[in-house]
């Protein structure tokens, strides 16, 4: 099995990037994860808050840890959500109570595994090329991408490296 992460290929370059300006913090950055349990920093109080709804200009965020929550709504400048890096797909992460590497269950999961499996993911377009034993292999694209935002990666790498968010550590 073996993994990398490039920048596109020239001719893939001249297509349109979904990478984001990433001048300020916006609900495109953060849609996505939306269903997921996103958890944010916040700057007005210094809490961690879990992101719960999305408007255009406000965040709806509870207390991580409260039972009786209360409804925050903080505008975008005033979090900072946690986002892991994309070079831990390589490293054993913990989400949800379950330790794996991203890479070997995406892998795993998505394309049956096996010796000779190389995957590629290009976040410059947000896609992953497969090949297995030098052969091209259909890989759900979507549902894999899908996992990235599940796992709380920067899947475009752009929001931590704009430092619009925080790393998330295990």
């Amino acid at each position: 099995m073996k993994f990398c992460q490039k920048k596109n290929p020239p001719s893939i370059n001249k297509a349109k990037s979904i990478v984001m300006n990433t001048e300020k913090l916006e609900l495109k950055h953060l849609a996505a994860y939306l269903p997921y349990d996103l958890l944010v920093h916040s700057t007005y109080n210094g809490r961690t808050e879990k992101v719960i709804g999305l408007t255009k200009n406000v965040v709806m965020t509870v207390k991580a840890d409260c039972e009786n929550p209360v409804v925050w709504n903080p505008t975008y400048e005033e979090i900072k959500p946690y986002l892991r890096p994309l070079s831990q797909l390589t490293e054993t992460i913990t989400h949800n109570g379950e330790t794996f590497v991203p890479v070997e269950k995406l892998i795993k999961d998505f394309t049956g595994g096996g010796d000779g499996m190389e995957l590629t993911f290009y976040p410059d377009g947000c896609y992953f090329y497969a090949y297995r034993n030098g052969i091209h292999c259909i890989v759900p694209q979507g549902e894999m991408i899908e996992k990235l935002y599940e796992w709380h990666f920067d899947v475009t790498g752009s929001i931590l490296s704009s430092n619009l968010a925080l790393p998330l550590k295990d």
